[in-house]
Formats: structure tokens, sequence, C-alpha cells
């Protein structure tokens, strides 16, 4: 993992839409950061299957990801359709990051 890691520079972003708020995740945040920890490792694990065996990555797929693993481990965040494009546009950012690394 590179020394930036953009998925801690867009962590506020992403879970302000998933608890709803920045200060209602900042709130719950020490109860899910071992999750997040985790999940995080998760994203960039498939974010490396794929691209060292040339397969190009879209950011759905990292949603999804996140959603799976992120939402079922935590149980805490539900997500509505306008979150999901928003969650996307984020990962599109952050692999957009990734690539130029």
């Amino acid at each position: 993992m590179e020394s930036s890691d953009p998925l801690l520079k867009y962590e506020n972003e992403i879970m302000a839409i998933c608890f709803g708020s920045k200060d209602k995740w900042l709130e719950v945040s020490y109860l899910c950061q071992d999750d997040w920890v985790e999940c995080k490792n998760e994203l960039y694990d498939f974010y490396t299957l794929f691209t060292d065996n040339n397969i190009k990555i879209e950011p759905i797929m990292l949603t999804s990801v996140f959603l799976t693993y992120y939402g079922l481990i935590t149980e805490k965040i539900k997500i509505e359709k306008e979150s999901v494009e928003k969650l996307e546009n984020i990962f599109r950012k952050i692999l957009e990051e990734l690539e130029v690394d």
C-alpha cells in the first residue's frame, strides 16, 4: 500500500454517507474503527487481486465490496440508492488516485 492512503483521505465522506452525517460517524467511530481497518484491508486486497491480473476495476465493484463487507460486519448502516451513487463517486476518486500512484 502506498504511503498516501486514499481510503483514509475519503474516510469521513464515506462514513458520513453511511451514518447520515460526519458528526454521527465521529460519535460512533470508536465502536467501528477496527471494522473499518479490516474493511480497508479487504478493499485493497480486492483492488490488488484485480490489478495484478490486469483486470479493470470499476468504482461500483469497490462500492459493492465495501457495502457487503462493512455493512455485514457492523450491521449499523442502512444505505439508500442515492447513497450508493455517492459512494460510487467517492470510490471513483479513490481509484483515480490509486492509478496515479
